[in-house]
């Protein structure tokens, strides 16, 4: 084997690895660079080696493994009731180069990504504003020029199961990751490098053939990235949308229960909207939940504001579904009649009919608050356990019931409303843009209804992902692969736990 691709990549800080001498490893600051009073610039992290590892010569050894894995029908059986093949234009079969190549196979991604007769504006979904503001952006870096190509590339290729496209996708975006590995080394924090980040998240959502595990790494990449660069007064909208909100969004969906301080803190950064106050939910959801698990270490007086704080948290969502709701109150949105919309992902018969919206916006705040609601109530419970007392809160006194039971009911509740929210987002007109925050309701519906043993509604929720993945969404179908060991194992595969989400590496994880 070649020494070089056989070396075990450095572990020393980079003062270290950049005069070659020994590194003692200690964090925060390495020891060699305190005793010389240097600035320690930190260690590498698992993001970074992502992009050190993904080069030429790793897509060339593994690519016609990964091309064979994507249409593979025993790694996921993605049912094909949901699209009609007969209907679906052929690419060419040949990719030729050129900037008005590049500009029309960029269009075509755009006209089959979002919505063309409705309007891509979503106050939770900013993928529109953010990647065709990027493929506007004038003098490109030879990276973004790449990556943006590369993105249309794997999404065209995935959804018209073209295979010259996509091979021709993933070569720009495995020449657009070595780019990002030189500028990174630079530590050239640009605005292009937090496009090319952003684009990347994009990309490995739709080519995801293995795992899950980089499409974390991007995420985690750059939110690090972000926390190390810090945007200028002149700095373009663009980059205003990603640190608005956008990838701080993208971090908790991802990474819901746990979080780490650092990214706790950055979460918690001042901000306004609807969707801000959102986050800071999930942020105090993420830390409660954890708080729980190490209650071992509370008084009987910090368990006791612990459960308040919880109480607190529930009756703080309550107040946001009032601002997003029609009419000010705590309604459910109007629904439709059976058979008004056209779906293959009705709900009518398992959860109730599906909910009418006046947009993809309304659909994706409804389902998230709800979802979190669903996994909150578990939260509640588990709090209430540890303060050993008989006076249970109100929310878990219902009859004759124990509190135990009510809390799965109404993270079941939740859950359902939350899952009669989807079939709004796979109308045909609205494209694979209003599918991908469909995930987060449907990670958490196989999780409940495995611990409740309901086969049908588990079906329906990995249905669901089927749907998603041939929509050119190929994470969804790693969620799938997970989600398939939940009713058969849920201790082993992260399940087990009432309010946990389940950790994305469970299936490598064992």
């Amino acid at each position: 084997m070649d020494s070089t691709t056989s070396r075990k990549p450095s572990r020393s800080c980079a003062n270290c690895r950049a005069v070659k001498r020994r590194c003692d490893e200690k964090r925060p600051h390495c020891g060699q660079c305190v005793r010389l009073r240097q600035e320690c610039f930190g260690y590498r992290d698992k993001w970074e080696l992502v992009f050190r590892d993904q080069t030429k010569q790793t897509i060339q050894r593994t690519q016609q493994l990964r091309i064979l894995k994507i249409n593979e029908p025993s790694r996921s059986p993605l049912s094909t009731q949901y699209r009609d093949e007969s209907k679906q234009p052929t690419l060419l079969q040949t990719v030729p180069s050129g900037i008005m190549v590049s500009s029309q196979i960029f269009s075509s991604y755009l006209d089959h990504y979002f919505p063309r007769k409705v309007k891509a504006t979503c106050v939770v979904n900013l993928t529109y504003p953010i990647i065709s503001s990027i493929y506007m952006v004038p003098q490109k870096s030879l990276m973004l020029q790449k990556t943006t190509a590369a993105l249309s590339c794997v999404f065209l290729g995935k959804i018209h199961k073209d295979e010259p496209i996509l091979r021709y996708g993933i070569g720009l975006y495995n020449e657009a990751i070595c780019g990002l590995s030189k500028t990174l080394s630079r530590k050239d924090y640009t605005p292009d490098l937090i496009y090319t980040c952003a684009l990347f998240e994009q990309i490995e959502s739709h080519y995801c053939p293995d795992s899950l595990d980089k499409l974390h790494a991007h995420i985690d990449g750059l939110s690090a990235i972000m926390r190390l660069y810090h945007p200028k007064k002149d700095d373009s909208h663009i980059i205003a949308l990603i640190y608005g909100q956008h990838q701080k969004l993208r971090v908790l969906l991802s990474r819901l229960m746990r979080l780490s301080e650092p990214v706790v803190q950055w979460l918690r950064e001042p901000g306004e909207g609807l969707l801000y106050e959102l986050i800071q939910l999930l942020t105090d959801m993420s830390c409660f939940a954890a708080a729980v698990d190490n209650a071992h270490n509370l008084g009987p007086q910090a368990r006791r504001s612990l459960l308040d704080d919880c109480l607190a948290l529930e009756k703080r969502h309550l107040e946001f579904y009032t601002k997003i709701s029609r009419n000010g109150t705590y309604e459910d949105p109007p629904t439709y009649n059976h058979g008004e919309i056209k779906t293959g992902l009705a709900t009518d018969g398992l959860f109730g009919p599906a909910y009418k919206f006046l947009s993809v916006g309304e659909a994706n705040l409804h389902m998230v608050i709800w979802t979190s609601l669903s996994l909150l109530y578990p939260i509640i419970y588990q709090a209430y356990t540890l303060t050993e007392t008989d006076h249970e809160p109100k929310i878990l006194r219902v009859d004759s019931q124990s509190p135990r039971d009510v809390a799965r009911q109404l993270s079941t509740f939740n859950v359902s409303k939350a899952v009669r929210c989807i079939p709004y987002c796979t109308q045909e007109d609205l494209h694979s843009w209003a599918l991908i925050y469909c995930i987060f309701p449907t990670i958490q519906a196989t999780r409940v209804f495995s611990q409740a043993r309901d086969w049908k509604r588990f079906l329906w929720a990995s249905e669901v992902f089927q749907y998603i993945a041939l929509s050119g969404f190929d994470f969804a179908a790693r969620y799938h692969d997970l989600c398939r060991f939940y009713w058969f194992n849920p201790s082993v595969y992260g399940t087990s736990s009432s309010y946990r989400l389940p950790d994305p590496n469970g299936i490598n994880g064992g």
